[in-house]
């Protein structure tokens, strides 16, 4: 393993998607033409990074499905009406769920979603470039945790920071921890 990366089950902890199959999300239930260009943007700049090393599904939007009803069906869900904290200070944007099969160190599914209310806390919406700043940056965040990275709290420029004044783009950290754990 490798100590110097951040991944979704901990330091140097390699779960990825098998390489054999193409992996991706599709958009479910978004009826939002932002959340969908977004989104679509995020998913563009980690097939970048990847460089080919895992081939990567183009996102396309699909009815809703309950998470985790079919295995590899693998959504991003743009939910309305949830608050994740009620601290009107603390906001939870998005989060992902992968779920390992711990014996092949690979990732067998997983969902992402987005918490459209909590995007209303505080003076988002006051500004349409803010508020779209933020939305930017949660999507890149949450789909880098979809491919196997975690948080990077190590001072290293990473969008897997919580460091939000940052712009929205794929560092180049983690295109090095992201090509680590596909090679």
């Amino acid at each position: 393993t490798d100590k110097n990366f951040e991944y979704f089950f901990g330091t140097g902890v390699k779960i990825r998607w098998p390489k054999e199959r193409p992996a991706g999300l599709k958009l479910c239930n978004s009826n939002s033409n932002l959340i969908n260009r977004l989104s679509r943007a995020s998913m563009d700049k980690w097939k970048k990074a990847l460089d080919g090393t895992l081939k990567v599904e183009p996102m396309a939007v699909s009815a809703s499905y309950p998470p985790f009803s079919d295995l590899n069906y693998r959504c991003l869900y743009a939910v309305d009406a949830y608050i994740a904290h009620t601290n009107s200070e603390v906001a939870r944007y998005g989060v992902a769920y992968n779920i390992p099969n711990y014996e092949k160190s690979e990732f067998i599914d997983g969902d992402l979603f987005l918490f459209k209310k909590e995007f209303e806390k505080g003076d988002l919406m006051t500004s349409q470039k803010l508020f779209e700043h933020k939305l930017s940056y949660t999507l890149l965040h949450e789909i880098g945790h979809f491919f196997g990275l975690g948080h990077e709290f190590s001072g290293n420029k990473s969008i897997m920071s919580y460091d939000m004044t940052q712009t929205p783009q794929v560092s180049d950290h983690d295109i090095e921890a992201l090509r680590e754990l596909y090679r």
